[in-house]
């Protein structure tokens, strides 16, 4: 083999060596993933919703309170508590967690390559910061701060954006919470859906409390244990 092939083969070696290093997962990424999973076996026992809905030019407030009702398919249901105003036909929850599950489950994934940036400053606390953008016909954005030691979810933004069906932007803040896992306490979401007529937009904003585990049974429908 001539000196200029031996080259190039040692320059496609690199380059190939390269390529697999990029590719190996982030550790601490990993940690925030398996923290996110951890935290999807548990559901908020209560949900108390600010709800801004603008719809066929008519701007609509309400508060409401969700309870959590029982399991189905590995995921949490719930029932409306109250209404306020009350309205003048029965109404549904809207569960925003499960409206957005795909969108979680998009960025979630130990085989994303987020960009990360250590010792970035949230409020007191030192945290890691990982953004991504994923997805070509469904858009996900995320922003996420993280305990640079353990991966617990301490803040994190998100959008999400389907063209000509819907977008929406969240923002959620994360507490300590039942086996020394963080949970979603604060959660400020806006929204615009943009099917033919469907179109709305609006915000809610949520606050999330008494997080409990997934009953061993919940793979149909099960109660929740009690507080």
């Amino acid at each position: 083999m001539n000196l200029k092939r031996r080259y190039l083969c040692l320059s496609l070696l690199g380059a190939v060596h390269g390529i697999t290093l990029a590719a190996q997962p982030d550790p601490l990424w990993e940690k925030v993933v398996q923290q996110y999973k951890a935290a999807d076996n548990y559901a908020a026992k209560e949900i108390r919703q600010n709800i801004t809905v603008e719809k066929d030019q008519e701007t609509r407030h309400s508060v409401v309170r969700l309870q959590l009702s029982g399991w189905k398919d590995n995921t949490p249901e719930y029932e409306i508590v109250s209404i306020d105003p009350a309205p003048k036909e029965k109404k549904k929850p809207m569960n925003m967690d499960a409206m957005l599950k795909d969108a979680y489950r998009q960025v979630f994934s130990t085989t994303a390559q987020p960009k990360r940036s250590d010792n970035v400053r949230l409020g007191e606390q030192n945290a890691t910061l990982f953004e991504l953008d994923e997805g070509s016909l469904q858009k996900v954005s995320l922003q996420l701060w993280a305990e640079p030691s353990t991966g617990k979810i301490l803040q994190l933004k998100m959008q999400a954006r389907m063209p000509m069906a819907f977008e929406a932007s969240i923002s959620t803040s994360y507490r300590p919470g039942p086996d020394g896992m963080s949970f979603p306490a604060q959660r400020q979401t806006a929204f615009e859906i943009h099917i033919p007529f469907k179109k709305a937009k609006g915000s809610f904003d949520e606050a999330l409390s008494q997080w409990e585990a997934r009953p061993a049974s919940a793979g149909t429908s099960a109660k929740p244990a009690s507080p």
